[in-house]
């Protein structure tokens, strides 16, 4: 071959590569167009239902396999050879679940409680319930209060493979580890696949509907999920975690979303009879003022002229009814007791509108308690400000008010879901059977001289018993307001 006939065959091939670049490219960027395209429109749609996004959606896709999951590791000889080795409480519940309370560690880091401290801290605990610290990755952190922390591990397998069912998650504060839920149990087969999966914009777009208060998704992973907690096997789900700490789970290879943390309430005998509210809105505190009211007031008012309204040290305000002349006589059904009552808080001068109605109650003596809730903006009750009235078939014959200004505190906005808090705090191993008639946002104050009342959930069952647990923390309140 002369060179004239080589050069012109290197300048074909030249040509010719050139050509199969420019294609490639151009495939490239329309892919990736389509890709940017895909997710700007997922975006606006979840944006139109109330739900923002606060991470990347992620561009690749796992693929759709199962995994089996082996038994829990800790026995209750297990737990009882750690107990006396480490110190503090260990404790296995209905689900092989080890809880443990911790007992103040002099070992703990010095000085400022900041994120380092609280990784030295975590790692020690996982090591010392002897497990290997490299086969879990943090989950989160997240600060609940001051100098206490929310932290959780989850298993990571040698692929890399997240199991979100196998962890570790502590309450960590200035004297240590002071109590922690481990979930550790054995994978025992490996890996099977079966199939393609789903893109995550399909799963959101499929799923995630119109919600009536504001959701942020602030995470979104893929990792192996059991389908229920009476199965054994976990499959490869897409976690979507939000800015409240509550999470859902989708299957990458239908869809579908796993089963939520309430079916696994309601096998352990929670039975619900009303929403069970998942989100919280609002600041993590309201700081109480005065009372709206002094007695000078409450003396010129011609609501209390039958009778005396004194306001005490606290804030509480209780009227006496004393003289019943020319009195109307009622038939006290309910709606002529909310009639009058709503009559009342208009004559002190409120807003009835903003007032809640717990319920009317029959008294032993053969009156009739109605009681009312302050409500604010967020549709939040403030417990601490309410208005009791008891009435005979003459009316008003007694009430209790507390009236305060207050303003918001702190909005960190880190609130725990509320199935996840029942499933932790509930006594389930018990056997009990809890029924929940009734739950309710607000605020309550922990004592009634506190000025500060803080986000809450209470939750009010058929047997007439209450409990109160903190929104950010997720621990039951004793409170004696």
């Amino acid at each position: 071959m002369n060179t004239k006939k080589a050069l012109i065959v290197i300048m074909v091939l030249l040509i010719l590569l050139n050509v199969g670049m420019v294609g490639y490219i151009i495939s490239l960027n329309v892919k990736n167009s389509n890709r940017i395209d895909f997710e700007e429109y997922t975006v606006k749609i979840l944006k139109a239902r109330n739900i923002e996004l606060n991470c990347l959606i992620p561009t690749s896709s796992p693929v759709a396999a199962t995994a089996s999951l082996g038994d829990m590791l800790y026995t209750e000889d297990s737990i009882g050879l750690l107990e006396t080795k480490t110190g503090g409480e260990y404790q296995l519940d209905d689900f092989g679940r080890m809880l443990y309370w911790g007992a103040p560690d002099a070992n703990i880091v010095e000085g400022e409680m900041n994120r380092a401290a609280v990784e030295k801290i975590s790692h020690a605990f996982i090591e010392s319930i002897e497990l290997q610290l490299s086969d879990y990755t943090l989950d989160y952190s997240i600060e609940i209060g001051t100098d206490e922390y929310d932290v959780r591990y989850i298993k990571k397998d040698d692929k890399g493979n997240h199991y979100y069912d196998i962890y570790i998650e502590m309450i960590i504060n200035e004297t240590g580890v002071a109590s922690a839920v481990v979930s550790i149990r054995s994978i025992e087969d490996e890996e099977k696949r079966s199939g393609e999966s789903l893109p995550v914009h399909t799963v959101l777009l499929a799923n995630l509907i119109a919600e009536s208060k504001p959701m942020t998704i602030s995470s979104i992973s893929y990792g192996y999920h059991q389908k229920s907690a009476n199965t054994s096997e976990a499959v490869m789900s897409w976690r979507v975690r939000f800015s409240d700490g509550s999470e859902r789970f989708f299957e990458v290879g239908t869809g579908e979303e796993i089963t939520p943390v309430i079916e696994i309430l309601e096998f352990n005998n929670v039975i619900f009879k009303c929403p069970l509210p998942e989100s919280y809105t609002g600041p993590d505190e309201i700081i109480y003022g005065e009372s709206r009211f002094d007695q000078q007031q409450l003396d010129s008012m011609l609501l209390f002229a039958n009778g005396q309204a004194t306001i005490d040290s606290y804030g509480y305000i209780n009227y006496i009814r004393t003289s019943f002349e020319n009195s109307t006589r009622y038939a006290l059904t309910d709606e002529v007791i909310t009639e009058l009552s709503y009559e009342f808080i208009e004559d002190l001068g409120l807003d009835s509108s903003r007032y809640v109605k717990e319920g009317i109650e029959a008294v032993s003596d053969g009156s009739f308690k109605d009681r009312y809730v302050y409500s604010d903006s967020n549709g939040n009750l403030l417990f601490g400000n309410f208005i009791e009235i008891h009435y005979s078939e003459l009316g008003v014959v007694f009430a209790s008010i507390r009236a305060d200004e207050f303003t918001d505190g702190s909005q960190l906005g880190d609130f725990k879901s509320l199935s996840g808090v029942l499933l932790e705090r509930l006594d389930i191993d018990s056997g009990r059977e809890y029924v929940v008639t009734q739950i309710d946002p607000g605020y309550i104050r922990e004592t009634i001289i506190s000025d500060k009342a803080v986000a809450c959930w209470r939750v009010v069952y058929e047997d007439n018993t209450i409990q109160y647990f903190s929104a950010v923390s997720g621990e039951e309140l004793n409170i004696d307001e």
